[in-house]
């Protein structure tokens, strides 16, 4: 299957990928066979330019429930000969633990998958805290216990397509977990712009909303969070009707 494969950071070997706006140029590698493609407007940024490959040493994958299923990525898809990758219960895991390349931003690939057909997924996403050493588990649906329920790790391309503005859209938390003030730090997607900002504790609860204009490029904004109870909250970032969300862990 061309140009797919499942990951706890790495791009290739001894790369880690990253989105392109956090590209640093270096050693860019370019496709000249013609089976990729370098320019397109949908794909922003040229790979030309930036490549989303940042030079360093990603953990391995450690696969469990799921090693035939992946087998059709080392396939030559022709539209004969297993096109379909399609897993219920299949893992991959990172067992020395990943962190992503920015430690501010700690974003960690975990697939890359093209198609030109349907595609969908309901993850559940189990991490270790490096600062109580405590397994956090969260889940597309259905939360049991301490499990927490986190609707982003749902996605089905055949009920919307993202928009652009979602994929250079990036929200950079310190420090996390917190004590006292959060600063974020976030890109603009436009001038004269507006984000909305609301805190949400794991019940769903918004305890705070602020609305602030922005301007292109990188924007930053604190948040006191002093009075608050330790525990996990989310800080829910609209911007022009872009929304993501962050975890923060108040301690």
């Amino acid at each position: 299957m061309l140009d797919s494969w499942l990951s706890v950071g790495a791009a290739c070997a001894a790369n880690y990928g990253v989105r392109k706006i956090y590209d640093d140029g270096v050693a860019t590698v370019v496709n000249n066979d013609g089976v990729l493609t370098n320019t397109d407007p949908m794909i922003g940024i040229p790979l030309t330019t930036q490549d989303g490959l940042i030079a360093g040493t990603p953990q391995p994958v450690t696969e469990v429930g799921i090693t035939t299923e992946i087998a059709v990525f080392d396939a030559q898809n022709d539209g004969t000969n297993g096109p379909v990758f399609s897993t219920n219960n299949g893992s991959w895991a990172s067992l020395n633990g990943s962190a992503g390349p920015d430690p501010l931003l700690n974003e960690v690939l975990i697939a890359q998958i093209t198609t030109d057909g349907i595609f969908s997924f309901q993850l559940n996403v189990q991490i270790r805290n490096n600062i109580t050493n405590v397994v956090e588990n969260y889940v597309a649906s259905n939360p049991v216990g301490i499990e927490v329920l986190f609707p982003a790790l749902n996605y089905n391309s055949s009920t919307g397509i993202s928009d652009a503005s979602e994929e250079t859209f990036s929200i950079g938390l310190y420090p996390n977990p917190v004590t006292d003030v959060l600063y974020v730090r976030f890109n603009s997607l436009r001038s004269n712009g507006t984000a909305t900002f609301k805190l949400i504790d794991i019940l769903g609860n918004v305890l705070s909303s602020r609305e602030v204009k922005t301007s292109q490029g990188l924007s930053s904004e604190k948040f006191d969070l002093s009075h608050l109870s330790n525990g996990i909250y989310f800080l829910e970032v609209d911007q022009d009707g872009v929304r993501k969300t962050k975890k923060v862990v108040k301690h």
